[in-house]
């Protein structure tokens, strides 16, 4: 038993106790999950209405490749300690890599009660804005992937589009559909559900008021609707962020967006910028913050994120200057907004106490300047691009593939004119026929037309164009020579029925529609192919949205079960601590006193056998006493002390005839 007892003691003292500790102390890194009701947002568990004190958390350098912040749990480290002394709560990131750890920077940022925003893409990787809108399965890969690198720490407060102004009014039915899909995604891999939202620009040249609310409608209608808006505010308020009443009202859009949509709303950047090189300069006050956060502007608004907190090049907005990667300097602007974060305090109201209106916009057909169809993009297939390849004689070359696949020349100078080009090099390739003979990429947004094979790459459309022209003419060598971009090759040999199934539904020129049956369904139907907003009701509102408490267990629940067990695992330690200690103890006791017979004594006694019993004779005038056999009860030890024929507690005494028949004593 002691050995049990040890063995379990060790157990407990080498491995599991380390591992009681270790979820106790992640149990309390969690942050309780924000989440919707109606247009505000809430702490899931107590319900308190949470406002967003956010910092825009950006690399320094923008000419480089963006970098990975929070994979730098150094940085973190360094940058932490300064975030909270601006109250922040929030923190906005650019960039993540997915193939990155970020264990290190999200947990930290938990223990300092700071969430994150993080963009699912940047302008580094995306699609250029004046390119062709795609949405491709390299791209949901993209957003995927970043979901997935966050989306189990409690601290991850959603996920957002951050293109601020669309030159091409064609663009959005592609952030839709990226935002079902990514939505889609969330729901598919048993995420809580964590809100998808996107930025757009109130203020801008581009557009009227009119048009900015047919794209707020546009976005925020029907089942793949974003589930917040981020609303930039990024005037140019120079070494002051003062805003002037008689010229410009900021709350006067947010007011008209949440007359027409029941959406979260924020400023999603606000700032005033100042000369880097000279901090003399730097006067800013940031007198704008304590409109954002008053009872005014709560009704419509939910806070607000500051622009930024990295220094970078002119016009510079920036709260500290990276002196080193181990050491930032405060400027004079991050002393003055910390000091007027310090003093925000909002009127709040509890979700139990707070009954949302339901507003939801009909999908309008007039967007911004471009007349869309409700009908979105399908879902991207890897499956249905590689099923096309598979079947191609004449296809891109490595080097144009390289070009046309490559978001960084993509979206440089050049990249802007070849993707103006590429469209006119692929029209031509189908001989400015794309609806007829080339309707597998052919897309018409206005119409809600949309090839099967419009969800692949740019080399993958470039190479399906080049081989039906391939087999227009010929089907010859010297049909596959458009510029030297084509080149000839042996199709693969494969036998595979999903793809003849797949591509079957399809005419040569990719006319059909593709139906999935072992595959997920694709659909160009935003309400089809989607999950209702991870069974979001019509008004919006996600479910774990309209229930504060929610049915899964809160940061604080989980911080109590991991407490008690704590305590309760002392307290077992502890028993069985003192039970092996006094189990020890006793076992090192000399065992009670019994009669100690001299040598001499023993040298008088024969055993002998008796009917197959053992006896003892004693020789001489000694009585003869023979041993009892085994009773049920334990027989009593005779004390030295005690006269022959008494037992101590019994009083029995006995009587020996003088001769034993058998076996028998009596």
């Amino acid at each position: 038993m002691a050995m049990k007892l040890n063995a379990f003691y060790s157990c407990w003292k080498f491995t599991l106790w380390p591992l009681t500790i270790l979820w106790s102390v992640l149990a309390l890194a969690e942050l309780d999950p924000v989440v919707i009701k109606g247009s505000r947002f809430f702490y899931k568990t107590n319900g308190d209405e949470f406002f967003i004190r956010g910092v825009a958390y950006l690399y320094p350098n923008q000419t480089q490749p963006p970098t990975d912040l929070l994979a730098d749990e150094k940085g973190c480290a360094r940058d932490i300690p300064l975030l909270k002394a601006l109250n922040a709560n929030l923190i906005s990131v650019g960039y993540l890599d997915p193939n990155r750890d970020h264990s290190g920077c999200m947990s930290a940022l938990a223990d300092a009660g700071i969430y994150v925003l993080a963009s699912l893409h940047s302008d580094y990787l995306a699609s250029n804005e004046s390119s062709t809108p795609t949405w491709t399965s390299e791209l949901q890969d993209l957003y995927t992937g970043v979901v997935d690198s966050i989306a189990q720490y409690t601290n991850t407060f959603g996920f957002i589009l951050t293109e601020t102004v669309y030159d091409n009014p064609g663009d959005w039915p592609y952030r839709k559909a990226s935002i079902r899909d990514t939505r889609d995604h969330i729901v598919s891999k048993n995420y809580r559900d964590i809100p998808i939202g996107i930025t757009l620009a109130p203020v801008s040249e581009v557009y009227t008021e009119d048009e900015f609310l047919s794209e707020v409608d546009f976005m925020t209608c029907d089942m793949s609707a974003a589930d917040f808006l981020g609303l930039l505010l990024m005037r140019q308020f120079e070494n002051t962020c003062q805003t002037d009443d008689n010229s410009f009202d900021f709350l006067a859009m947010p007011r008209k967006i949440n007359a027409r949509t029941q959406i979260p709303a924020f400023i999603s950047q606000y700032g005033c910028h100042t000369d880097r090189f000279n901090e003399k300069l730097d006067q800013r006050n940031y007198s704008i913050v304590h409109p954002i956060y008053s009872d005014t502007a709560v009704e419509v608004l939910n806070g607000g994120i500051a622009f930024e907190y990295f220094q970078r090049e002119n016009p510079d907005y920036g709260l500290v200057s990276l002196v080193s990667p181990q050491r930032v300097t405060a400027v004079p602007g991050y002393s003055a907004l910390s000091s007027v974060m310090a003093t925000v305090n909002p009127k709040s109201t509890n979700a139990a106490l707070y009954t949302p209106t339901t507003r939801t916009p009909s999908c309008p057909t007039i967007v911004g300047t471009a007349t869309l169809a409700p009908t979105l993009p399908p879902t991207p297939s890897r499956k249905v691009c590689d099923c096309m390849m598979d079947t191609l004689q004449c296809i891109a070359t490595t080097d144009t593939q390289h070009f046309v696949n490559n978001p960084t020349i993509m979206n440089s100078e050049v990249g802007n004119s070849f993707g103006l080009s590429f469209d006119a090099n692929v029209s031509t390739i189908c001989e400015g026929k794309m609806d007829q003979i080339c309707t597998g990429i052919y897309t018409d947004v206005e119409r809600g037309q949309y090839g099967a094979f419009s969800i692949c790459d740019n080399s993958e459309i470039y190479s399906w164009a080049a081989n039906r022209y391939f087999k227009r003419h010929g089907a010859s060598e010297q049909s596959c020579n458009i510029n030297g971009t084509v080149q000839m090759r042996t199709p693969p040999t494969k036998n595979d029925a999903q793809c003849k199934f797949l591509l079957g539904q399809l005419d040569e020129n990719g006319k059909g529609t593709i139906t999935f049956s072992t595959l997920a369904p694709t659909s160009t139907s935003p309400t089809s192919s989607s999950s209702p907003k991870s069974g979001q009701p019509p008004n919006g509102n996600s479910p774990s949205s309209n229930n504060a408490s929610g049915s899964s267990l809160s940061s604080a629940a989980k911080i109590s079960i991991a407490t008690s067990i704590t305590v309760l695992v002392i307290l077992i330690l502890t028993l069985v601590s003192f039970l092996i200690r006094r189990r020890r103890k006793k076992s090192m006791q000399p065992s009670p006193s019994k009669r100690d017979f001299s040598d001499s004594e023993l040298s008088q006694y024969e055993r002998k056998e008796l009917d197959g019993k053992a006896v003892s004779e004693v020789e001489g005038p000694l009585p003869i006493i023979a041993e009892l056999p085994a009773f049920e009860k334990p027989v009593a030890e005779l004390d030295a002390n005690f006269l022959p024929g008494e037992v101590r507690g019994d009083s029995v005494k006995l009587r020996i005839p003088a001769e034993l028949h058998g076996d028998k004593a009596a």
